[in-house]
């Protein structure tokens, strides 16, 4: 096989798995004009204003040892949305929310969260190591306890985050309710 079609049948078989649970998923298969396929996932209640968490899985084209059967797979979450209609300039962000989001990237097992100006949206992004060596169940299970992770540090982050991206919530505040470091 090679590794577009690897890559798809796993991204299938996640697919198949998180369909089974009720978390509906699209695949977007690799064309001529995108080198990859991915899959996007969208999670609900999440935090304590049960907010939607929008993945996306795809692998990261070029890092790869093909033939080692060694891919890497990014789980990208658009975490936030800090676009408000209200805004009529560029979005500004409070200095207290870069330092937030440096400060608890310290502290994560895995992944970090990122802020893309442009597009005014806080993500978090973790990356999987894959050995299509082993088996399709393998490597699914692998991806879903990567991404049980994803989600549980989006349950635990994600409400302070965004009292901070707000300017609702200092950094010193933020800090001290996650008990960081």
């Amino acid at each position: 096989m090679n590794c577009r079609n690897d890559i798809l049948m796993l991204l299938q078989a996640c697919q198949r798995l998180y369909e089974t649970v009720g978390i509906p998923g699209r695949l977007a298969e690799s064309a001529e004009d995108t080198a990859y396929s991915s899959l996007v996932l969208s999670f609900d209640a999440i935090g304590r204003f049960n907010r939607s968490v929008k993945t996306e899985l795809n692998r990261i084209p070029g890092l790869e040892a093909e033939q080692e059967g060694i891919h890497i797979l990014q789980i990208f979450a658009s975490s936030l949305d800090l676009n408000r209609n209200d805004r009529e300039s560029e979005p500004s962000y409070p200095p207290d929310l870069y330092r937030t989001v440096n400060r608890l990237n310290v502290s994560l097992p895995l992944g970090a969260f990122g802020l893309m100006e442009d597009e005014a949206v806080l993500f978090y992004k973790l990356n999987v190591l894959l050995d299509l060596k082993q088996d399709l169940g393998w490597n699914t299970q692998l991806i879903d306890r990567n991404i049980g992770l994803l989600l549980h540090i989006h349950d635990v982050f994600i409400d302070t985050l965004e009292e901070v991206a707000t300017g609702k919530l200092s950094y010193d505040s933020a800090i001290s309710r996650l008990r960081l470091p």
